[in-house]
Order: C-alpha cells, then sequence, then structure tokens
C-alpha cells in the first residue's frame, strides 16, 4: 500500500510538472505573439513615416522645378519685351 502511495504521489507530482510547464509554453507563446504584433505595428508606423517623407520630398522637388519653370519664363518675357519694345 505504501509503494502504490509513493507511485501515485510521483504520478502526482509529473502531472503537475507537465501541466506547469504546458502554462509556461502557453503563456510563452501569447508572450511571443504579442511581441511580434507589436513589432508589425511598430514597422507600419515606420514605414508610413517614410513614406510620407518621401511623398513630402516628391512635393517640394515638384514645387521647385515648377517656380524655376515660372522664374525661367518671367526673365523671357522680360527680355523679350525689353527687346521688341523700341526705346524712348
Amino acid at each position: 500500500m505504501n509503494t502504490d502511495n509513493a507511485k501515485s504521489v510521483a504520478n502526482l507530482q509529473i502531472q503537475y510538472e507537465t501541466e506547469k510547464k504546458e502554462q509556461q509554453i502557453t503563456l510563452l507563446n501569447k508572450d511571443n505573439e504579442l511581441q511580434t504584433k507589436e513589432l508589425d505595428k511598430q514597422k507600419f508606423v515606420r514605414n508610413g513615416f517614410i513614406a510620407g517623407f518621401g511623398v513630402m520630398i516628391l512635393f517640394a522637388g515638384l514645387f521647385l522645378v515648377q517656380r524655376n519653370k515660372i522664374s525661367k519664363e518671367k526673365r523671357a518675357v522680360t527680355a523679350f519685351s525689353s527687346i521688341s519694345s523700341p526705346p524712348k
């Protein structure tokens, strides 16, 4: 009877340790999943900022090109009008 009790206690202890390890594994998996989601979120935010900055640079470049074009046209018109108008 004493050996039966010892076996029963040993089995219960093994079962307890197994359940404890399974709970730890489950907890670690959930923690890992949360960390992965947080990293994905951070990557999304970072990529959004990079894309936004790129669009801003693109618009700034287009603005500068357009401004230079208008400036050249104004200079050409001024030069043409000074050439074509006779001196008084």
